[in-house]
């Protein structure tokens, strides 16, 4: 399964996560990481324009090796020039993460998509001449998923979350939709920016909404026997209606510990308990509205 795997790379250019201590690996690191994700069959890359430095080090490193990931990257129109053409922009990409071709070219929100879609004429334009495979969109609600799902036109790939609580009851229904209309789905925040590696006693008051819903996650996982990285990741991996897997690592032990998940298979009653958790705060499964 680990062809559905997607490392993401915010973590290389920015402080990120509510259980990262160490921040920013170091360059080394880095190269480091994207060696073993790049030897253990892990294809592709997601950055974003975003993401600090994460793309030139990406650049970097696909200049100081014989091979190059797959790139997915997210754009924000605020990066457009006056002259509102996304050329010069995709070109600077292209030029800093030494690529010739975009495997996804997404808008970073919904918000650019829904306000920016005269640059889809343009986008198509690009994509015709093979510089771009996929064009996209990510997003975060249902109400945004469904929108980007009925543009039968211009969108390929959809980044949306999922994970234990923002589960098969929030998206399934959707995701069946998304996958009739040919769209190629990819998944993110699998672990809820870390939220479900952490100490339930520990949670920010914000966050005690999910307690109930938390610790039923926790007896899944103990009473299966698997630590919660495992119970995590599999369970968007074995979802038939997801394409790829999304997943941000600190380091490479936890690539490694990640890649080795997926030599468990969960049996079909977990993954049914799991589907049976309804957030009744679905809000708070979106960390913006954490603090």
């Amino acid at each position: 399964m680990i062809d559905k795997l997607i490392l993401g790379t915010v973590q290389f250019g920015l402080d990120y996560g509510i259980n990262n201590t160490k921040g920013k690996p170091n360059k080394a690191e880095v190269f480091e990481l994207l060696d073993y994700a790049f030897q253990s069959g892990i294809q592709c890359l997601d950055t974003a324009d975003a993401y600090g430095n994460a793309t030139d080090l990406i650049g970097d490193y696909h200049q100081k090796r014989p091979h190059q990931f797959n790139i997915i990257t997210k754009f924000n129109s605020k990066n457009i020039g006056l002259d509102k053409s996304v050329f010069p922009l995709i070109e600077k990409t292209l030029e800093r993460l030494q690529v010739a071709t975009l495997y996804g070219y997404l808008f970073h929100s919904f918000d650019d998509y829904q306000n920016h879609k005269y640059l889809l004429d343009q986008l198509k334009e690009i994509k015709a001449k093979g510089i771009i495979k996929h064009l996209g969109v990510s997003v975060y609600t249902n109400d945004q998923l469904e929108s980007v799902i009925n543009d039968d036109d211009a969108i390929d790939i959809i980044q949306v979350p999922y994970n234990l609580l923002d589960n098969h009851t929030q998206r399934g229904a959707l995701l069946k939709l998304a996958k009739e209309k040919h769209k190629i789905i990819h998944t993110r925040s699998a672990f809820l920016q870390g939220l479900f590696f952490k100490s339930i006693s520990t949670l920010p008051t914000t966050l005690l909404p999910l307690k109930k819903d938390l610790k039923l996650i926790q007896k899944t996982a103990s009473n299966q026997a698997v630590d919660m990285a495992t119970l995590a990741l599999n369970y968007c991996i074995s979802n038939t209606l997801i394409n790829g897997v999304l997943i941000g690592v600190d380091s490479i032990e936890q690539l490694k510990n990640n890649i080795s998940t997926l030599k468990v298979s969960l049996p079909k009653q977990v993954i049914n308990n799991i589907d049976t958790i309804a957030v009744a705060h679905p809000e708070l499964l979106n960390p913006t509205n954490w603090s």
